[in-house]
């Protein structure tokens, strides 16, 4: 028969086998968690870096040359921007995606 000391040696054995499952399982849970944060962090950051490197070109509406706009990227629509031409480099407006002189969108506006 064992001893009590035997006993209560086997009691915290028991209670520390438990203890160290216990553990483990919440350590594979913040694990978990953690490489679910990273692949969204590294989703989040892909994302940026392909909008950010991706250009839309357009027409200047001074020179009719194909230029770069490389900050409209980031909308399906670029509803009011001021750019400068890369080609000639005078300033022109986009308004609903399509580059125009100041002129022509005053004209525009008077024209309704």
């Amino acid at each position: 028969m064992p001893t009590d000391r035997e006993q209560e040696i086997v009691e915290a054995m028991k209670r520390l086998t438990a203890e160290s499952h216990r553990l483990i399982t919440q350590h594979q849970e913040v694990m978990r968690e953690y490489e679910r944060l990273k692949d969204e962090l590294e989703t989040i950051r892909g994302r940026r870096k392909s909008v950010f490197h991706a250009e839309k070109l357009v027409e200047c509406s001074h020179c009719g040359r194909q230029t770069s706009i490389g900050a409209a990227v980031l909308l399906d629509i670029v509803v009011m921007s001021r750019k400068r031409c890369e080609v000639c480099g005078r300033e022109y407006l986009i308004f609903n995606d399509v580059p125009m002189t100041e002129e022509q969108y005053k004209n525009r506006a008077t024209d309704k």
